[in-house]
This record gives structure tokens, sequence and C-alpha cells, in this order.
């Protein structure tokens, strides 16, 4: 319970500092994509805003990675961290198509989720989890996926990131 407040907290503070300065006013931007970018400096600044909760995150996340290194790129993308890479050469995004599944025990949660369906429908679907105590309902949602291929310099690998929902 201690642990769901601490990450719960972080989570505000996240918020609140989001609020205030995202998007980052002296960055310029990639048109129609939450990718910003500067001179070193320009985002080392911006960065410095961001490091305390940066850091509290990988503190907090760092006893579930066992022997590996936690680095702000790996933090779970609930907490809408913005992702900083330095020294980047050149970015590939890639647009495909993905989907997005979520598992639903009971009817009201999938309405509240997903919308009204009709009636006959409503009934069908009682009648399969009452059917089982392990049924479950499924539902999927097309979404368009963007991943980035970030290249540094002097890094012989790409790193491969989703920026879309946290930039």
């Amino acid at each position: 319970m201690q642990d769901a407040i601490v990450v719960q907290s972080l989570k505000s503070d996240i918020a609140l500092l989001r609020q205030n300065i995202w998007p980052p006013a002296n960055l310029a931007n990639v048109e129609g994509l939450p990718i910003y970018y500067g001179t070193k400096s320009q985002v080392e600044e911006y960065y410095k805003q961001w490091l305390g909760l940066i850091e509290r995150a990988q503190d907090l996340f760092q006893p579930f990675m066992e022997d590996e290194v936690l680095d702000a790129i790996h933090l779970p993308s609930h907490l809408n961290l913005p992702l900083f890479y330095f020294h980047v050469d050149r970015i590939r995004i890639n647009k495909t198509r993905a989907k997005e599944s979520k598992t639903f025990r009971g009817i009201a949660s999938l309405i509240e989720k997903c919308g009204q369906f009709e009636p006959e429908q409503i009934q069908a679907m009682q009648r399969w989890l009452d059917s089982d105590e392990t049924a479950a309902l499924v539902a999927h949602r097309e979404f368009v996926d963007l991943r980035t291929y970030v290249f540094q310099h002097g890094q012989s690998e790409y790193t491969r990131t989703r920026f879309y929902v946290n930039g």
C-alpha cells in the first residue's frame, strides 16, 4: 500500500510539472509530433527541471529490475515522463497499425470503457461470463503506433522507443 501512495505522489508531481512546463517553450518542435529538439545547453536546461522526478522514479522502480540498471528510457510509460536523448545524429519514425487489448470480467466496466451495446449483445456477454468462472471479455482497439529509432553519435546501436504518449 505504501508503494502505491509513493507512486501516486510521484505521478501527481509529474503531472504538476508537466502542466507548468509542457510543451517546452525554448525547444523547437517537429511539426505534428511531440518531439522537441534544441542545442545541447537548451535541452540540458529543460532536462534539469525534470531530473529530480526522473531520479525519484528510477529509485522507486529500480528494485523491480533485478541486476539491470534502470535508465530513464525504461521507466514505465504510465508515469508520463518525457524521454530525453542527447547527441542525436538522426531519428527514423515508423508508422504501423497496432491494437490495444483490454480484458473485462464484468459488463459494467466494459460499458464504461467501450460505450453502450445493444440489449441482446449485453445479455449474450452476460451469459458468457456466467457460463464459466474463468470467462472474460476482450475488447480490441486499433491505433497508429509510432516507433522511433534514435541514432546517437558514437553509439553503434540505435534505441527504439515509443514516444507518442509522453513526448
